[in-house]
C-alpha cells in the first residue's frame, strides 16, 4: 500500500515538473501564445502540488497508523443532540485511544472528536463501496419524524462504537477485501 501511494506521489511530482518544463518553453519561446493557456498551466500546477502536498500528508498519516498497529482503542462516550443544529441531528462523541495499559498514559494520548450522524453514515458508504465487509454493520438510523429518547441514543451508541472498533482492530483487513 505504502509503496503504491510513493508511486501516485512521484506520478504527481512528476506531472508537475512537466507542466513547469511546458511553461518555461513558452516563456522562452520567440512564439506568441495565448495567456489564458499559460494561466490555464499555472492553475493545474497549482493542483496538482495541493494534491501532491495531500498524498504526502496521507503517506504520513499512513505509516503513523501503522507503526502505531494495534494500539489504537476508540470509545463513543455520549451521543447527543445539539441544540444549535437545525435539523436536529445525534451528534457522537468519540474518544481516540493511541496506546493501552496505564489509564493516565492513555487519558494523555487522547484526541475527542464529534461526529454527526449522517457523516458516519456516508463514512460507511463511502468505505463500504472499496471494503464489502464494512456493509454487514447496521447503523443508526436518522428520524425525520420521530422524536430522539434515552433509548435510541442507548442504541446508537453501541452500533457506532461497534463500527469504529471493527474499522480501527485491524488496520491491514480493509486492503485485503
Amino acid at each position: 500500500m505504502q509503496l503504491l501511494n510513493l508511486l501516485v506521489e512521484q506520478e504527481l511530482k512528476d506531472k508537475i515538473m512537466r507542466k513547469n518544463n511546458v511553461m518555461q518553453q513558452m516563456r522562452d519561446s520567440s512564439i506568441k501564445f495565448d495567456m489564458r493557456l499559460m494561466q490555464e498551466l499555472q492553475n493545474e500546477v497549482v493542483e496538482l502540488s495541493r494534491q501532491a502536498d495531500g498524498m504526502e500528508c496521507l503517506i504520513e498519516d499512513m505509516d503513523a497508523w501503522f507503526n502505531h498497529k494495534g494500539l489504537y482503542s476508540v470509545a463513543v462516550s455520549d451521543c447527543l443532540l445539539m441544540p444549535e443544529r437545525h435539523p436536529k441531528e445525534p451528534t457522537f462523541v468519540i474518544d481516540l485511544f493511541l496506546g493501552k495499559g496505564d489509564p493516565e498514559t492513555v487519558k494523555s494520548n487522547r484526541l475527542v472528536i464529534n461526529r454527526k450522524l449522517s457523516s458516519l453514515l456516508q463514512l460507511q458508504i463511502n468505505l463500504a463501496t472499496t471494503f464489502s465487509w464494512l456493509k454487514k454493520f447496521e447503523m443508526p438510523k436518522v428520524r425525520k419524524f420521530r422524536s430522539y429518547d434515552a433509548e435510541y441514543f442507548s442504541e446508537a451508541k453501541v452500533l457506532v462504537d461497534s463500527f469504529l472498533n471493527a474499522l480501527i482492530a485491524d488496520p491491514v483487513k480493509p486492503f485485503l477485501h
